[in-house]
């Protein structure tokens, strides 16, 4: 799978109106639904995954993803990618990315065999670059 065949995603930034706790478990459930075994949450440092997954995974996981970098839910293995720690193929698994900054994006982006990437911004200006260069389309959660 080349980067040109690669699904690019985005979620509408937070709002009053989307609560940021629901927002990240329908991503995560995204990445589930659309991973055969595997798929990669990705953050710019381990350490993001607190405030990110909370209330969304089990403490355990979290700890599993931050420390291990993997846990396993629903059968699907979950592995942690940050900006310093990618991995160089996919094997054409999802990737969700939370809160990204451009230079994750950019790591993420040279990773091969990536069957989809949902990004879930602060706001949607920090990655309107990404969005216009992928032609990234909205998706609805």
């Amino acid at each position: 799978m080349s980067h040109a065949t690669r699904l690019s995603y985005y979620v509408e930034e937070y709002s009053p109106n989307y609560k940021p706790q629901e927002i990240n478990r329908k991503a995560l459930s995204w990445l589930i639904k659309n991973s055969k075994d595997r798929g990669f949450v990705a953050v710019n440092i381990p350490r993001s995954l607190d405030a990110v997954l909370e209330n969304v995974l089990p403490d355990i996981d979290i700890r599993g993803l931050k420390s291990r970098g993997k846990t396993t839910i629903e059968s699907v293995e979950l592995v942690r990618l940050t900006t310093n720690k990618t991995v160089p193929d996919a094997g054409t698994c999802p990737i969700v990315a939370f809160h990204p900054t451009n230079r994750l994006l950019n790591r993420l982006d040279s990773i091969l065999n990536v069957s989809a990437l949902l990004v879930v911004p602060i706001t949607l200006k920090e990655i309107d670059g990404w969005i216009k260069k992928w032609v990234a389309k909205e998706l609805k959660l």
